[in-house]
């Protein structure tokens, strides 16, 4: 790994540890950290350190302790340094965290300088993530995996892909607590990690179940009361605050508290499938009376913008628009700080999935079918090669799904966010065992963070506590780390979880239909034709990824990956997994790591 890899770093960085003092040294000359708070460790021959670049965090500091948080902290009618202040008197007199009077959406960082230990606290949903490996003579702990990841590279044996990790990645796009570096971890959301010099322990704090506390059924009224104590608190903090503007329900409803004095910001994709997103945002934010810039990205310049992508996110991306929010970033950073984001929405009021789980649901109360369902699945799948009607493909997903058992792979908690066709193909490639092995996993993960409830409160909690964290916001937080951006996330704020997960379950979910609170919600501060779900950033990349588009290069370099046998089938037309198998190529080349192995 060259030098100067390692040198470019994040405009916003956390990273800290313990180093024997040769490697430590070593870390100095090479990533040429210019603010370092170091003091000694029991162990003489290590050096305790902490590197903090950027504006994303507030730390307070006294002989015992250093406290650090990351996001957006909120306690006592205090923020951010201020909050810490009453986590720094409470730590001087009674040696543990005192978590439960704290909100917001942030990680928090205590180190016990007397005793040399480092105790990393994640809210729940908390971001940033914080990643972390603890291995012999190496203790590290980061905000930021691309960083991490390269550090390590430089100081000890290689870095190595985590097999193990990697069917979860193709099938998910997420890797629960490993990553797919092998010994990098991460910190799961409610989780604390303790980092001595030599060991690291872990314990979950809180859990999804400890959101809810009573039956709310005045939805709206309990939306407009969270969302503007949290707003009212970004505006005070953050002065130059910008709105990341889609046009959509969710930044709508988030610039109906902010107020037309806050700036507006979004993509605009110079192709025609755009023409519909362009308009969102324009006449949103016409109606809102925003200063709105359309941030400009020509088809030509995606390729570019996707490798640039996976080397500062540090992971492959599930979604195309990841490599679109990455230039979006870039804009934003020239006229603030500080941007708010309205992803999380549809992990708390409804995911499109809702409406297959109803009519799922309904089907089954009707005939036993599952005495019937290979039969009429055969008949329903020859009439739609037939016809390609697409009621009958709707038809099709919907009787696929197993309401009945959890361990199943096509059960609908483990159905968001993934199609058939990446399922049988993570199925052929890899084998159903594997398959089964990381459904197993995310059945464990959901036992430990309390996840329960009915069905559809179980499918949100797991997209709210697993794939979102993972798969969305950290990844948007890695790359708008790397251009000193401070990124907000309302929807995954504890008291806006706290909030909506105590909706009365009709309220919240009502039968075929989604988003329903937060549309109401909307309607109060809006006309009727604004309140419309889009598409969510949708690219034309099956287009760019067939012979001739632009990133059907990156398509014949597959021919060199080790799944270029198992998948040559799959892949003869554009889909979903050929997506997964570029992002993740590309990411191999970005850190130099081995496929096979």
């Amino acid at each position: 790994m060259e030098c100067k890899e390692i040198s470019e770093l994040p405009d916003n960085l956390l990273i800290g540890g313990f180093l024997p003092k040769a490697k430590f040294n070593e870390i100095i000359a090479l990533a040429g950290f210019n603010s370092i708070l170091l003091w000694s460790s029991s162990r003489s021959d290590v050096t305790a350190f902490v590197c903090l670049r950027g504006n994303c965090h507030a730390k307070v500091e006294n002989p015992r302790y250093l406290i650090i948080s990351l996001g957006h902290i909120s306690g006592c009618k205090q923020i951010g340094e201020n909050a810490l202040r009453e986590i720094e008197h409470y730590l001087l007199r009674r040696s543990n965290l005192p978590l439960s009077s704290f909100e917001g959406s942030f990680a928090l960082i205590v180190v016990d300088k007397a005793n040399s230990k480092m105790m990393i606290y994640r809210n729940i949903v908390g971001l940033p993530c914080i990643y972390y490996i603890s291995a012999k003579k190496l203790t590290l702990f980061s905000d930021n995996i691309s960083c991490l990841a390269r550090l390590v590279n430089t100081i000890c044996p290689r870095l190595e892909v985590n097999h193990t990790q990697v069917p979860c990645h193709f099938l998910y796009g997420v890797t629960l607590r490993e990553t797919l570096f092998k010994d990098i971890r991460r910190v799961m959301v409610g989780e604390q990690v303790v980092l001595t010099p030599q060991t690291s322990s872990r314990t979950q704090l809180l859990k999804i179940s400890d959101m809810a506390n009573s039956s709310i059924t005045d939805c709206v009224e309990s939306l407009e009361s969270v969302m503007k104590e949290i707003t009212a608190e970004y505006v005070k903090a953050y002065p130059d605050l910008v709105n990341m503007f889609s046009g959509g329900i969710d930044s709508s409803y988030i610039q109906a508290h902010l107020g037309s004095s806050i700036r507006t910001f979004s993509v605009d994709l110079v192709h025609p499938c755009w023409e519909a997103e362009h308009e969102y945002a324009r006449s949103g934010s016409a109606f809102f009376k925003t200063d709105h810039t359309f941030v400009k990205v020509t088809e030509s310049q995606y390729p570019g913008l996707l490798t640039e992508t996976i080397s500062k996110a540090g992971l492959p991306p599930r979604n195309p628009n990841r490599a679109l929010c990455y230039h979006l970033f870039k804009s934003i950073k020239e006229a603030s700080r500080t941007v708010v984001c309205g992803m999380g929405g549809d992990c708390l009021f409804g995911l499109g999935l809702i409406r297959e789980i109803d009519a799922a649901t309904l089907i089954d109360s009707i005939i036993p079918w599952k005495f019937f369902r290979q039969p009429l699945l055969s008949l329903l799948r020859s009439l739609y090669v037939r016809t390609n009607a697409h009621p009958l493909g709707l038809l099709i997903k919907v009787l696929q799904l197993e309401l009945h058992d959890f361990l199943s792979p096509k059960h609908p908690a483990h159905m968001a966010g993934i199609d058939y066709v990446r399922l049988k193909g993570v199925s052929e490639v890899f084998g159903h065992e594997e398959v089964a092995r990381a459904v197993s996993s995310r059945q464990a993960l959901t036992r430990l963070l309390g996840i329960n409830g009915s069905l559809k409160q179980v499918v949100h909690s797991m997209a709210l506590t697993i794939t979102c964290p993972q798969a969305i916001s950290e990844q948007y937080f890695q790359l708008a780390s790397h251009v000193g951006l401070n990124i907000l996330h309302p929807y995954l704020d504890s008291r806006m979880i706290k909030v909506v997960s105590s909706f009365r379950g009709d309220k919240r979910f009502p039968f075929g239909r989604v988003k329903s609170v937060i549309k109401h919600a909307l309607r109060k501060h809006v006309p009727k034709k604004l309140v419309r779900r889009k598409s969510g950033w949708e690219l034309p990349v099956f287009e760019w990824m067939a012979e001739g588009g632009v990133l059907h290069p990156f398509v014949k370099d597959l021919k060199r990956s080790q799944f270029a046998g198992s998948t040559r089938d799959l892949i003869k037309m554009p889909n979903n997994l050929m997506w997964d198998l570029i992002t993740f190529h590309l990411w191999l080349k970005q850190f130099n790591l081995t496929e096979c192995p």
